[in-house]
C-alpha cells in the first residue's frame, strides 16, 4: 500500500509539476513523499530497538501541514556520518512553543529511531539537541509528548 502511493505520488509530481497547471502545494506534499518516505508516514512506523544518537548537520528544513497523505511536522535533512538522513520531529507549533529552531548549517544531535522503507533510511525523532536547548519529542514507545496519548 504504501509502495503504491510513493509510486503515484511520484507519477503525480511528474503531471503536476510539469504539466499546463502547476499546483505548488501538491509538488511540494510530492516532492516531501518521495524524498522523505517513511518520515512521511504515520508513527506507528517507530521502532523503540532502533533508536540510537545521531550528530550532523542540517542541510534544510521542511514544514509541512497536515494532510491525509502526510504527517504534519517539521522535517529535517541531516548531514551524518552514515549519510543524509531524513528526519521526522514534531509540529511547528510545539517547537515554537518549547523555544526550539533549527534551521540549515545548524548541528545537532538527534535521538531517534531508525526506520526503513523500499531500502530507505528515515528518522523518527524521539528528543533534538542543538547549542542552546535539548527538547523532548516522544516517550520511549514514541508516543509524542505534544499528544494526550
Amino acid at each position: 500500500m504504501r509502495a503504491a502511493t510513493a509510486i503515484s505520488c511520484v507519477l503525480g509530481l511528474a503531471a503536476l509539476c510539469f504539466g499546463s497547471e502547476v499546483n505548488a502545494a501538491a509538488c511540494a506534499k510530492c516532492r516531501l513523499q518521495a524524498a522523505w518516505g517513511l518520515a512521511a508516514q504515520p508513527s506507528d512506523a517507530f521502532d523503540a530497538d532502533t533508536v540510537a544518537r545521531y550528530e550532523g548537520e542540517v542541510l534544510s528544513v521542511q514544514e509541512v501541514e497536515k494532510d491525509k497523505d502526510v504527517t504534519e511536522g517539521v522535517y529535517l535533512l541531516l548531514k551524518t556520518p552514515q549519510g543524509n538522513l531524513p528526519v521526522r520531529m514534531a509540529p511547528a507549533w510545539y517547537l515554537k512553543r518549547q523555544g526550539f529552531d533549527v534551521k540549515p548549517y545548524d548541528k545537532v544531535e538527534v535521538l531517534a529511531s531508525e526506520v526503513e522503507f523500499d531500502d530507505k533510511k528515515a528518522l523518527i525523532a524521539t528528543k533534538i539537541k542543538n547549542d542552546k536547548r535539548t527538547v523532548a519529542l516522544r516517550n520511549r514507545r514514541g508516543s509524542p509528548v505534544w499528544s494526550k496519548r
